[in-house]
């Protein structure tokens, strides 16, 4: 009797421990293993890239909490945090851009060069 009050899906019955495994604990085994799969990674991404920016701007741009009152103050509130979002990406990918272009040998880029006739 001790296992049943140490762990509350054990029962000791004759003698031998024995796990209670419910139904649910299977299906959400069987879900885990999809979702590991290529098949659902490719359809659940598009639902993770807009997840990730409703995140950004509740927690990056304050959208969860405005202070604004009235449907056309809280409209404008929203179309300016969603411009500071995009704002602050278009910078960090031109900086991520810039860094890339740095690091880069100058002989990738001799198409951006006219060529001398020798």
């Amino acid at each position: 009797m001790r296992a049943r009050q140490v762990c509350p899906r054990v029962s000791a019955a004759d003698d031998r421990t024995v796990a209670l495994v419910e139904v649910g604990d299977l299906l959400c085994d069987d879900r885990r293993m999809f979702a590991q799969t290529a098949t659902f990674q490719d359809a659940y991404r598009p639902r993770v890239g807009i997840e990730g920016t409703n995140s950004e701007l509740k927690r990056g741009q304050g959208v969860a909490h405005l202070w604004v009152r009235g449907r056309a103050r809280v409209e404008l509130a929203l179309v300016l945090r969603v411009t500071a979002c995009n704002v602050k990406r278009v910078l960090l990918f031109s900086r991520q851009l810039s860094r890339k272009i740095e690091s880069q040998p100058l002989e990738l880029f001799c198409f951006l060069v006219p060529a001398t006739p020798d």
